[in-house]
């Protein structure tokens, strides 16, 4: 049975036109199958450890499968989200989560159907899969720097905000208010323009955050129109479920949960740890007392150390990644210092303020250079091929359904919302891993502080991790973000789409 017919026996809202049979069909002995698991349903999925790929199976089967012998395979009854299984487990369990929270609740006291939730299931699965192939397509490359570019615009925003607000160059005294104006969005508006909202909201007799929700509400409609197959559009009631299922409930808890503080600091504290090697709970072990006394150990594993370095360094070198004049050659071309990867870093670190004659001979290299610029082009690879894998996104999904839902259950706060002493303390923590991460690589010390990094590195870093004070900051960058990446996916958003 189809998802608006579904809808049109729940809502009593007829459906425009009927969509092709469904390929799910063959699965309509699941009766029953949309109603919520019980409670001791539920605590089988703590019996395999929390995350592993037996808990989030017995996860799923709890909440899409509840009365299905678990001699069935979950891929012989659900479709596929993703190409990777890793992937498309975390998908399923994170999604369902919001099934489960949101719709199956209300649904199983409506209808018994049992086609519902894999007729939602299977139209999701068009849009995920068609996201992946489209984000297969992408050179990583180019979409980090168009990344770094938004970055870079938040940074110099931000920075001009601090500096200017409550001087006599600025009427307004409110940082974020002048950020707003500087590196603003539709979805967070300006306070008057707010305030002029919620008089507007009033009169209407609707009472939401209107820009942000709005905004939401054309984005995910628009990609619904890109990314589900043309015969869902004769359905208006089928297409409208899933757009207020993905905005409202999905994408809008997300951007607020991001928004948080003290997740952009565990992020920061989860990368340094990457980068250092730590643990959680751990700490890098120091150097031992026989490396201490023994100056030569020491000196023999720096040397050995700078070698590897220096071996990596002539590799990316000299490599020949492409043969003739394809496009991967064409860009070594283009110059390091026109990349908004150069431009980040530039300012990020203030390099033209403490290295002018390096940045100066990096601006003014000649542009047909190619030895540097096949050298940062094969370096950008090399660390985007570290980031973009299977791994990285399991774990960006994983993170993120814990923070939404830390017991797999109901919805609710990602933890008891951390104080304002927690939260210092959290920042903190972030300010020493960053400190500690910058102190494992000490030419990279040396050149951005020089003598002066005792005194200079922890208030740059400090200012670094302050920049993610503010909700309302964040949450604009985020914004910004999902416009940059979405805008890569699906790049006939940018022409006008009726």
């Amino acid at each position: 049975m189809e998802l608006d017919r579904h809808l049109e026996v729940i809502t009593g809202v007829p459906a425009a036109k009927t969509l092709s049979p469904s390929r799910y069909k063959r699965h309509s002995r699941l009766s029953k199958s949309t109603k919520s698991p019980s409670l001791k349903q539920k605590e089988k999925t703590g019996t395999a450890p929390k995350d592993s790929a037996e808990y989030l199976n017995d996860l799923i089967r709890s909440i899409y499968l509840p009365y299905v012998p678990s001699k069935t395979a979950i891929v012989d009854v659900l479709p596929a989200l993703a190409s990777s299984a890793s992937i498309d487990r975390e998908l399923l369990a994170f999604l369902g989560l919001f099934i489960r929270q949101f719709i199956q609740g209300w649904y199983s006291k409506l209808s018994s159907d049992e086609d519902f939730l894999l007729e939602l299931v299977a139209n999701i699965a068009h849009i995920t899969r068609g996201i992946e192939e489209r984000g297969r397509k992408l050179d990583p490359v180019m979409v980090l720097d168009k990344v770094c570019l938004v970055l870079n615009n938040h940074l110099v925003s931000l920075r001009t905000a601090r500096e200017v607000s409550g001087t006599n160059l600025c009427n307004h005294n409110n940082m974020v208010e002048l950020y707003k104006i500087l590196c603003g969005h539709l979805a967070v508006p300006p306070s008057d323009a707010t305030t002029q909202n919620e008089a507007r909201s009033q009169r209407s007799g609707v009472y939401h955050n209107d820009s942000q929700h709005l905004y939401l509400s054309v984005l995910v409609l628009k990609v619904l129109k890109l990314a589900l197959p043309p015969d869902l559009f004769d359905s208006p009631l089928a297409l409208s479920f899933l757009k207020n299922l993905l905005s409202d409930l999905v994408l809008s808890s997300v951007v607020e949960k991001l928004s948080e503080n003290y997740f952009w600091y565990e992020i920061l504290i989860n990368i340094s740890r990457g980068v250092t090697g730590e643990k959680h709970g751990e700490k890098v072990p120091p150097e031992s007392n026989e490396e201490k006394q023994n100056p030569t150990i020491s000196i023999r594993g720096r040397i050995i150390s700078l070698s590897r370095r220096l071996s990596h360094l002539v590799a990316y070198t000299t490599s020949i990644r492409d043969s003739g004049d394809t496009p991967a050659r064409q860009k070594d071309r283009i110059p390091i210092s026109t990349h908004s990867v150069f431009t980040l870093a530039a300012n990020l670190f203030s390099i033209q303020a403490k290295r002018p004659l390096v940045y100066g001979l990096v601006c003014f290299l000649p542009v047909h250079n190619r030895r540097m610029n096949h050298l940062f082009h094969n370096i950008t690879h090399h660390l985007m091929g570290k980031f973009l894998k299977e791994s990285t996104a399991v774990q960006i999904l994983s993170k993120l359904r814990s923070t939404m839902f830390p017991t797999d259950e109901e919805m609710g706060p990602s933890r008891i919302d951390p104080t304002v002493e927690e939260r210092e303390t959290i920042k903190a923590n972030a300010i020493a891993s960053v400190s500690q991460m910058v102190s494992k690589y000490p030419f990279v010390q040396n050149f951005l502080y020089g003598s002066q990094a005792v005194d200079l590195m922890p208030r740059e870093i400090e200012q670094f991790v302050g920049a993610f004070d503010n909700k309302t900051v964040n949450k604009l960058l985020i914004m910004q973000l999902l416009d940059c990446i979405i805008g890569e996916l699906f790049p006939e958003l940018y022409s006008q789409i009726e």
